[in-house]
C-alpha cells in the first residue's frame, strides 16, 4: 500500500491497551497469524505483575504504554503497541521504544489485516515525527542461523544492531494427516514412534483430554476450574527438581489469563493420564489453526510421558484441520522435548535496534554492552 495513503496518530488520550477493545478485537479478528498474545487483555495481564520470569528485572517506573493507530483513508487497518521506558545507562539516561513483553516472548506484533504495512508505518512516524525516543527496539523471530530482514526493512535505517536472544521457540508443520507428518521424519524418529505406541496398546492404562471451548463469540465460555486443578498436581510433581519455582510461577500466569484466554476462544489444554492419574500437560494457545504451548510439565517418574503426550497431542489437532504447532520460550523449561524423534524447526527471537541519533556516547555503550553485530542499509 502507498505510504501516502496512510496516516498515523497515537491515542494520547489512552493509556492502557483495553480502552481501545472494540477496535483492537475488530483488527485482531483480521489479523494473519493471530496469537492471543496480541490481544489487549493478555497485554494488559502480562504487565500486571513484575517480568522476573522473562528477564528477570521487574518493570521500571517510568514503563508506559504508547499505542500508535496507523489508517487508510481515514480507517483504521493496524495497532502498534509499544512500551516506553527510560534505561539508566553508564553515560546517562535514554528512553527505550520497544515492543511489549510477557514470559513467553515478545508481542508477535501489530495488530490488523496488513502487520507488515502498519509496522512501517508506525516506524515512520516514529523516526520523522517523534523525537522524544532514543532506541527504538523491535523483534523477530528467524529460523536459527538465518539473520532477521523483515524489521530491518521496515527500519529502513543506515545502520541497524542485531542482538540473539537466549529465547528458542520449536515449530512444527502440521500436514494433512498424522500418516504424513512421520513419513517427513526419518527412520529413527517413525522407529521410535512406533515403539512408544506399541507400550500403549500393550498397557491399555492412558486416557487423552482435550479442553478448548469455542469463546464469547460462540457462547462457550465454561472455565472448567475443576480442570485445572488436574493440571496442578503435575505442577506439584516438580517439587525438588531445579525447575519446580519457574514451573509454578508460570502456572500461576496462566492460571491469571485462563479466563481471559477462554472467553478469546483462544484457552487450549492438552491432558495425558496414565493409570487414571494426570502424568503430562501442556497449557497452549490457539487461534485459527495455530497452536502455541505456553507451558508442558510431565510426571518426572513416568519415562517418555512428554513424547506420549505431544504425541497424541499433534495427532488431534491434525485431525482438528490445525496447521502449525510452536512451543514458545520457556514453556519446556522443565521437560525434555526430543529434538531426535519430532525434528522440530528451531527459532531464535531476536531483536533489531535503531538508535535515533548515532552519537559518540551511543557508539560506547553499544561497545560496552557487546552489540556489535551491525547491519547496514541505505538510508531512505
Amino acid at each position: 500500500m502507498p505510504s501516502h495513503l496512510l496516516s498515523v496518530h497515537e491515542a494520547t488520550d489512552v493509556t492502557h491497551p483495553c480502552q481501545l477493545r472494540h477496535l483492537w478485537h475488530s483488527l485482531w479478528s483480521r489479523t494473519p497469524r493471530a496469537s492471543f498474545r496480541q490481544t489487549p487483555e493478555f497485554l494488559e495481564a502480562s504487565l500486571a505483575r513484575p517480568q522476573a520470569i522473562a528477564r528477570g528485572t521487574s518493570q521500571p517506573a517510568a514503563d508506559r504504554w504508547r499505542l500508535l493507530i496507523v489508517s487508510a483513508w481515514e480507517r483504521p487497518i493496524g495497532i502498534v503497541p509499544f512500551r516506553e521506558r527510560t534505561v539508566r545507562r553508564t553515560f546517562g539516561s535514554i528512553r527505550v521504544l520497544s515492543v511489549p513483553e510477557s514470559p513467553w516472548g515478545d508481542c508477535p506484533g501489530p495488530v490488523g489485516p496488513h502487520p507488515t504495512t502498519a509496522l512501517a508505518a508506525a516506524v515512520r512516524f516514529l523516526r520523522k515525527q517523534d523525537e522524544s525516543w532514543d532506541v527504538l527496539e523491535l523483534p523477530e523471530v528467524a529460523a536459527h542461523g538465518v539473520e532477521p530482514t523483515r524489521v530491518a526493512q521496515a527500519l529502513n535505517a543506515e545502520r541497524v544492531i542485531v542482538r540473539k536472544s537466549q529465547r528458542e521457540l520449536l515449530g512444527l508443520e502440521l500436514p494433512a494427516t498424522f500418516g504424513q507428518f512421520w513419513a517427513d521424519r526419518d527412520a529413527v524418529a517413525r522407529q521410535r514412534w512406533r515403539e512408544l505406541e506399541a507400550r500403549r496398546s500393550i498397557r491399555r492404562d492412558e486416557q487423552f483430554i482435550r479442553f478448548r471451548p469455542g469463546g464469547a463469540f460462540h457462547g462457550d465460555t465454561e472455565r472448567d476450574w475443576e480442570f485445572l486443578s488436574q493440571l496442578e498436581r503435575v505442577v506439584r510433581l516438580q517439587d525438588g527438581t531445579p525447575h519446580a519455582t519457574r514451573s509454578r510461577q508460570l502456572f500461576e500466569r496462566l492460571r491469571d489469563t485462563h479466563a481471559l484466554a477462554v472467553d478469546a476462544g483462544s484457552a487450549d489444554v492438552a491432558l495425558w493420564l496414565s493409570d487414571s492419574r494426570p502424568a503430562a500437560f501442556a497449557y497452549n494457545f490457539h487461534c485459527r489453526s495455530r497452536v502455541e504451548t505456553a507451558l508442558l510439565l510431565a510426571d518426572p517418574n513416568i519415562p517418555h510421558a512428554t513424547d506420549r503426550l505431544i504425541g497424541m497431542m499433534l495427532r488431534d489437532e491434525i485431525a482438528r484441520g490445525d496447521s502449525w504447532h510452536v512451543f514458545l520460550p520457556n514453556s519446556v523449561h522443565g521437560t525434555s522435548v526430543s529434538h531426535r524423534l519430532w525434528q522440530p524447526t528451531e527459532l531464535r527471537e531476536m531483536t533489531v535496534t535503531h538508535d535515533r541519533r548515532t552519537t559518540i556516547r551511543s557508539r560506547l555503550q553499544r561497545w560496552l554492552a557487546g552489540d556489535r553485530r551491525v547491519i547496514s542499509k541505505p538510508c531512505c
